[in-house]
C-alpha cells in the first residue's frame, strides 16, 4: 500500500516475516491508499485512514493473517498525513494529519476488542506527516 517509484498508487501488500529476512505478498488493500497509518493490535494489522486521490479517508482495515482484509468501523473524521501508535494490545492513538480541509490536532483512540473510538485529549499544536513513539516507561 502506498506510492511505487513512479508515484503512483498501489492497493498490493507484503508482510515480512519474524526475522525481517523475507517478503510475502499478502491480498492486496480494497483500496488504493497512500499517506495513511498502520498498527498492531491483537496480532493483526490494521490500516488506518489515508488518502485515495480525492480526499481524507475514514476507512479501516483488519487483516485477518489469512487472506481477508476486514472493514471496521470509520475513522471520524477521515484523516491522512496522520500519526498511530498502539497504546497496548488491543488500543491504538491516532492524532493529527489532514481532517479533512485543515491540518488537524484532534486525536481519538480506536479499542480493536469493541471496535469503537473515544476522543482523546487534542495535541498542543497541530499537524501533519509526523510520528507518534512512546518510550518503555511510558506503558502501563
Amino acid at each position: 500500500v502506498g506510492w511505487t517509484t513512479r508515484r503512483v498508487s498501489t492497493s498490493a501488500c507484503e508482510q515480512s516475516n519474524t526475522g525481517v529476512t523475507s517478503w510475502t505478498n499478502i491480498t492486496s488493500l480494497p483500496t488504493t491508499l497512500h499517506r495513511l497509518t498502520m498498527v498492531t493490535l491483537r496480532g493483526n494489522a490494521y490500516v488506518i485512514g489515508g488518502y485515495d486521490g480525492a480526499g481524507a479517508q475514514t476507512s479501516v482495515f483488519m487483516y485477518d493473517g489469512v487472506s481477508v482484509w476486514v472493514a471496521k468501523a470509520a475513522l471520524s473524521p477521515g484523516r491522512h498525513g496522520h500519526a498511530a501508535l498502539a497504546l497496548d494490545d488491543d488500543r491504538a492513538l491516532v492524532c493529527g494529519g489532514y481532517a479533512p480541509s485543515t491540518v488537524a490536532n484532534t486525536c481519538v483512540i480506536y479499542t480493536a476488542s469493541t471496535n469503537t473510538w473515544t476522543t482523546a485529549p487534542a495535541m498542543a499544536q497541530a499537524r501533519q506527516n509526523f510520528n507518534l513513539v512512546m518510550s518503555e516507561g511510558m506503558r502501563h
